[in-house]
């Protein structure tokens, strides 16, 4: 989406009154390492996993693929470290 970072205050207040609604569970403003995003987290019952939303403003596309990448990639570092140290 154009133009998320002109209307965060708009953006965070909507997504609050629909969390309280119950029509969203939650939701984080994440602002880390070059990744720009607004993750929502919606929960139907507790039979069934939360699914999450993520937001972007379309002028952070190429830094968010590349942080994502960045985290992936050092995710799978560790993981194959706990591995590792149990095997």
């Amino acid at each position: 989406m154009a133009d998320i970072e002109k209307n965060l205050d708009g953006i965070r207040d909507l997504l609050t009154l629909k969390c309280d609604d119950k029509k969203l569970f939650r939701f984080i403003d994440c602002d880390v390492g070059g990744y720009h995003a607004i993750h929502c987290y919606f929960k139907i019952n507790n039979y069934s996993f939360p699914w999450e939303l993520q937001i972007w403003d379309s002028a952070n596309k190429a830094d968010n693929f590349f942080a994502h990448e960045e985290h992936e990639r050092k995710r799978m570092v560790e993981s194959n470290a706990s591995y590792d140290r149990f095997s």
